[in-house]
């Protein structure tokens, strides 16, 4: 499914070749769409990341099925059907293959992107059992699926997902409690059964906020093999990390070994890195035809944080080097592709250690295309294919959006300047719609840092972040 959805302002139906049926509804946002399947994997539900409780598009893969049985007060409230009935009198009609949708109902758009005083758009979805489940599930069941995250976090997260689908039980999510739970106990049995340190590095607000979401999973959990052990292990671990947080002296000496202020002041005295046109033109005068340096377009990949920018970037010789700034991601690689179908990839080395305001990677090209045309980018994940200048520009303003809706869920200060770069990254991509709903939505997080019952009256904000948004991930 588009992740991005299509840019409609009514509910419409349409009846696929494959006898399928797509429902498009409100147009996503700038943090693209989570997808969450119901009725045992026949429904699929596509929500706004950062407003959970907006659904983009529901695909009904055996709509007589679907239709007839799945929940269909849950379909009234995720379509936002007033009458109740939209969905089901349509295809009673029959509906024959059509090139254009059917409307099925039409609605105001959303007040909240247009109101300049921002005030919150009254929805039925707002207050409907099961609907903003589905969304957190859907949201939970995408970050899974993609970040990287210790067992340990892995383990908590699927457990989360467990206690959501058994909410929305009567819809029959996939994957089912009890699958989830299984899975989470194996994550968990990756861990050494006496180690109780691995949630020390969340910070204490993080931990309460867990120590507080594990006490409603308790009879939850007590329910499902194996699940009271599991709660003991998550318990035993939390009120662990609480206790070493808990000591001063303890926080104070991991504040003193710190390395980060030294690094700081070792950072700001070493200056940015010579030019590396000027290093080859300092090389001996014999070499001097054979050390020229061409430069080179480099690519920054989506999975490379906001920070990170390209200094300098140039071939000399057989070698193609790449200085980049702002990257304090632990690993970082520079890739180097000739541009086959599919790019082949030629070289892959990483970045030096982030000690200095800059890094700097070598690779040695072979001697066939050192000068010809190359594709170069810098990325976190090397395992991951080429993908085309307007492929991760995409994928970036995607991104940002989720990195901002995971800081909105969290109330960190700094969501709105996390929705700014996700403004910034949408108008290069050249999405201006996109680019103003996120921009809209920096508006109001700067608003809200100041104002927290306006806050937690915006749709899903008053669950507060999802147990996955309390882990950062691994490298």
């Amino acid at each position: 499914m588009n992740r991005l959805g299509a840019l409609v302002e009514e509910v419409t139906a349409r009846r696929l070749a494959d006898g399928s049926v797509r429902i498009e509804a409100w147009r996503p946002g700038p943090g693209g769409l989570s997808v969450a399947h119901l009725a045992e994997g026949t429904v699929v539900v596509a929500v706004d990341t950062a407003e959970p409780d907006h659904v983009s598009s529901i695909l009904l893969l055996e709509p007589d099925r679907s239709i007839g049985r799945f929940d269909p007060l849950l379909f009234d409230r995720l379509l936002d059907d007033p009458t109740g009935s939209a969905l089901r009198n349509w295809w009673q009609g029959r509906p024959s293959l059509e090139s254009e949708p059917t409307v099925l109902w039409s609605g105001e758009p959303d007040a909240f992107l247009d109101d300049p005083d921002m005030r919150i758009r009254a929805s039925p979805r707002t207050m409907a059992t099961g609907v903003l489940e589905v969304g957190r599930f859907a949201v939970a069941s995408d970050a899974v699926a993609r970040r990287r995250l210790a067992p340990g976090g892995v383990a908590l997260a699927l457990t989360e997902m467990a206690a959501l689908a058994g909410v929305i039980e009567a819809s029959r999510p996939q994957p089912a409690a009890s699958t989830l739970m299984a899975a989470a106990g194996r994550h968990l049995d990756r861990l050494d059964p006496s180690d109780d340190t691995w949630l020390e590095p969340l910070g204490q607000d993080d931990l309460v906020r867990l120590f507080d979401r594990l006490r409603p999973w308790r009879r939850m959990l007590d329910g499902l093999p194996g699940g009271t052990e599991v709660f003991e292990r998550f318990d035993r671990a939390v009120r662990h990390a609480r206790g070493i947080w808990g000591t001063a002296a303890v926080v104070r000496s991991r504040l003193a070994a710190s390395p980060a202020p030294l690094r700081r002041e070792a950072a700001a005295a070493a200056g940015p890195p010579p030019p590396i046109a000027a290093e080859a033109a300092a090389e001996p005068l014999h070499d001097a035809a054979r050390k020229l340096a061409h430069p080179v377009d480099v690519l920054l990949a989506d999975d490379v944080s906001a920070d990170v920018r390209i200094i300098d970037s140039a071939i000399v010789d057989d070698h193609l080097i790449v200085h980049v700034g702002g990257a304090q991601e632990p690993e970082l690689w520079l890739r180097a592709f000739r541009p086959d179908r599919p790019p082949t990839i030629l070289a892959l080395v990483p970045f030096d250690e982030p000690t200095l305001p800059w890094r700097t990677a070598r690779a040695v090209l072979p001697a066939s295309a050192a000068f010809g045309r190359l594709l170069v980018d810098v990325t976190t994940r090397p395992e991951r294919p080429w993908r085309s200048a307007d492929g991760n520009l995409l994928l970036r303003a995607v991104g940002r959006g989720e990195v901002a809706a995971r800081a909105s869920r969290r109330g960190d200060p700094d969501a709105a300047d996390r929705w700014a770069d996700c403004a910034d990254a949408w108008n290069t991509y050249g999405d201006a719609e996109r680019s103003g709903r996120a921009a809209r939505l920096a508006e109001y997080e700067a608003a809200a840092q100041q104002d927290l019952k306006r806050r937690f009256g915006r749709n899903g904000l008053e669950e507060g972040p999802l147990v996955i948004d309390l882990f950062d991930d691994t490298a």
